[in-house]
């Protein structure tokens, strides 16, 4: 009768969108329409939810500082000085070139030195040499 009448122009309606059944060649139901419209609802709002409750927890555990002295203008600067650098710059100029200048003097008095230190006073080598018959020189 009329009620499986109105079961089935309730269930066309539900699922073809008011088309007759013979001219169906795709078929969306409604009802599918509704629940993904609704899932979709749901999971924005359980992604805002996250994101709130993300930002909270990053609130609470980042730490609220904030500077108690601020510096007020104008900044001083530090430079460092120019005086200082010239002073140090000339003393170093100054020992260095002196060093230069007596290289020559101090090479000749530390191989002299060293000379001594190994082969000892070359007068008693050169008369401790010269003596042939096997004499030793008499100091």
């Amino acid at each position: 009768g009329l009620d499986a009448f109105d079961k089935r122009a309730v269930t066309m309606a539900n699922t073809t969108m008011f088309v007759p059944g013979e001219k169906i060649e795709y078929t969306i139901p409604k009802e599918n329409l509704i629940t993904d419209k609704e899932r979709v609802l749901r999971q924005k709002a359980g992604a805002a939810n996250n994101r709130e409750e993300a930002l909270w927890r990053l609130q609470k555990a980042t730490p609220i500082i904030e500077t108690l002295d601020k510096p007020e203008p104008p900044f001083k600067k530090n430079k460092p000085s120019g005086l200082l650098f010239g002073m140090v710059g000339f003393i170093l100029g100054l020992l260095l070139s002196s060093f230069i200048l007596i290289f020559d003097l101090l090479y000749k008095y530390i191989n002299a030195e060293i000379n001594h230190a190994v082969f000892g006073d070359e007068e008693e080598v050169a008369s401790t040499s010269s003596d042939v018959s096997g004499n030793a020189a008499v100091k």
